[in-house]
């Protein structure tokens, strides 16, 4: 995105939401992408042993339904549901150019180009041989859930991205995996909610001073401030110095809540090994 950025291209990201995607594993195609991947003889023997001669029904009050062999769908609860559903969809970066991201049932593609109307027309066919993949693997996009951004774009331009003829949403900022990204990726609405949650830690932090000691507070102070300011730090942490002087004010008000004197905030930073 960086070197996009550098190099004057516009890029086009899609954030992509599957529906009911653990439930719509088809056991046949697993079972086929388990050889692909290697995983045969016995290993895959017994996954599909795993899988064959589950059978649900629906209970409401005293009145149940007859039972049904379940022939979709990597089990609830179990330690390999996500590794099978990550090994059923890790094929989807090869139906397209996309230069593609996947986390469970979130689906992140982004392409660049110069040209806005040609960038436009690839990404609407490219889309068309995801929509081909997605479906031949018996699942569904989430369409009213699935957006697009254009990162790096500086003029007003028109631009539509469809799947299966829905129309997919333009947004200037939205949250991915915890994160909200903005299309100019100065990061201001992420520090901005950060700015919001951290507020609150502080005051939890100053109200707890008065009842416990130091050793409580750092914990306080890792689990409830520190977690929260770290997370994805390397992407958001590029903002410039105004941006992220809020965020370094309430860093510097949680480490004084540490001691009740008024020691320099570097000294504190150094004597509790906090960064």
């Amino acid at each position: 995105m960086i070197c996009n950025k550098d190099n004057k291209l516009i890029t086009c990201t899609l954030f992509l939401h599957l529906s009911k995607a653990f439930d719509c594993v088809d056991h046949k195609i697993l079972l086929e992408t388990l050889v692909y991947c290697g995983v045969k003889g016995t290993p895959r023997k017994l996954l599909a042993s795993y899988l064959d001669n589950r059978f649900q029904c629906t209970k409401i009050g005293d009145t149940k339904s007859s039972f049904l062999n379940v022939t979709y769908g990597v089990p609830q609860g179990s330690v390999v549901r996500c590794l099978l559903f990550l090994i059923y969809i890790n094929d989807i970066v090869k139906a397209s150019i996309f230069n593609t991201v996947l986390y469970a049932d979130d689906t992140k593609l982004h392409i660049s180009g110069k040209n806005q109307e040609i960038l436009e027309k690839t990404v609407n066919h490219e889309l068309k041989k995801i929509d081909h993949w997605v479906r031949a693997y018996k699942l569904c996009i989430y369409y009213s859930k699935s957006n697009f951004m254009l990162m790096n774009n500086h003029k007003s331009i028109n631009f539509s991205a469809l799947i299966n003829h829905h129309p997919i949403s333009k947004q200037i900022s939205l949250k991915y995996l915890g994160v909200i990204v903005d299309d100019k990726h100065n990061w201001k609405p992420q520090i901005e909610r950060l700015v919001t949650q951290l507020s609150k830690s502080c005051g939890m932090l100053l109200r707890l001073k008065h009842y416990t000691n130091i050793s409580v507070l750092k914990s306080v102070y890792f689990a409830l401030f520190h977690s929260y300011l770290i997370y994805s730090i390397l992407n958001w942490g590029r903002a410039n110095k105004t941006t992220l002087f809020p965020l370094i004010r309430l860093q510097n008000k949680a480490v004084r809540t540490l001691e009740y004197n008024k020691t320099k905030t570097t000294i504190l930073y150094s004597k509790h090994k906090i960064l």
